[in-house]
């Protein structure tokens, strides 16, 4: 099924449906929320109004890729729709969702330019298709578990007038459970080819970037092989192409912690993606560089050991837990203290569960 709306209406929080009741604050109504960290709508504005002769506002296309995230969903699409952005193209592809995604989708397709619900071949297709369809000269993705702080793409748009030579923009986001449970702000370090390949000291995070489609263009799309690392070898295959992000300490998008995210529930996957994504490149160094990229990249399987572990004990999945604790043994001396190592393996043989202090 499909649903295209020649150009969407700009959208008023008093437009927009009411919110479901006892919700409140951003992006449920614009002004007045106490967890609102100020993103300099009104800054931003001022700084580049009036635009110089002859300058339009660009088109901002954004793709939500989506599957059965109902609970989250309508957060996201407010927090696009409530931008205030004068020239927006907002794209939502499904992927066949079967709980009540579709319906809160329905719910503001007035303000959508195009969505779409059908089976596809996962999150890295859904984003190529929304990207294929996008007709602005920037473009973004924010997952429907996700959202833009206020005055996002404005910030945005802004860093993009300012510089006609800009190809890829990286704002500041915010980490946490909920809007006012945050933990982290992550505003982007330099970054070499060889550190994003050894995912060492990376400081990307995906909600809060923008491309300019001149880049996107020069480049193959994402690959649709990969199902969690996709954006990292896309970041990847950019530093090695030249393209070198700004960086904005300028909130523009809130990340999401929750227990069924693929960050939180799938952490084994993700290092495996790592090492293929690793063997893809390793021709590009030097043998040097390889067994640079190869420790930094046991590191972070050390780090992230005990969480798998852990991980697959709360799930009950004893046997797995074993066999991955098992086949990553030459990890013991990386962990602090080392004993760690041999306390999760005497949970995974003897009480089959994580300790209290571990949490997903």
């Amino acid at each position: 099924m499909s649903m295209t709306t020649a150009k969407a209406a700009q959208a008023t929080d008093a437009e927009l449906p009411e919110p479901p009741a006892g919700e409140h604050g951003w992006p449920w109504a614009i002004d007045g929320t106490e967890n609102r960290i100020e993103s300099g709508i009104d800054q931003t504005r001022e700084a580049v109004s009036p635009l110089p002769p002859g300058r339009d506002w660009p088109r901002i296309s954004i793709v939500t890729p989506s599957y059965n995230q109902g609970h989250f969903i309508e957060e996201t699409i407010r927090s696009v729709l409530l931008q205030g952005y004068p020239n927006l193209e907002y794209i939502i592809i499904d992927g066949g969702s079967t709980d009540d995604t579709i319906g809160l989708i329905r719910k503001y397709e007035k303000w959508i330019s195009h969505w779409v619900t059908e089976p596809d071949r996962g999150q890295t297709h859904a984003i190529n298709k929304g990207w294929g369809r996008a007709t602005g000269s920037i473009l973004g993705w924010i997952n429907s578990d996700d959202c833009y702080y206020p005055g996002a793409l404005w910030a945005a748009a802004a860093e993009f007038l300012r510089d006609d030579t800009l190809n890829w923009l990286s704002g500041t986001v915010v980490d946490g459970y909920s809007l006012d449970r945050t933990n982290h702000r992550h505003t982007l370090l330099p970054c070499t080819f060889l550190e994003a390949l050894g995912r060492r000291n990376v400081g990307f995070c995906q909600p809060g970037m923008f491309w300019h489609r001149r880049m996107l263009d020069s480049l193959a799309e994402m690959d649709e092989s990969l199902h969690f690392c996709f954006d990292s070898e896309f970041w990847i295959r950019s530093l090695k192409a030249g393209f070198v992000p700004k960086s904005s300490a300028v909130p523009m998008a809130f990340f999401r912690f929750h227990a069924t995210s693929k960050t939180c529930s799938k952490r084994a996957l993700f290092l495996a993606e790592d090492w293929r994504v690793y063997r893809r490149y390793k021709q590009d160094l030097t043998g040097a560089e390889r067994s640079r990229v190869c420790e930094w990249l046991r590191e972070r399987e050390a780090f992230f050991l005990l969480d798998v572990v852990y991980g697959h004990l709360a799930e009950r999945r004893r046997l797995k837990a074993l066999v991955h604790l098992l086949g990553r043994l030459r990890l013991s001396v990386r962990l602090s203290p080392p004993k760690l190592y041999l306390g999760a393996l005497l949970r995974c043989l003897l009480s089959g569960r994580p300790p209290r202090w571990w949490h997903a």
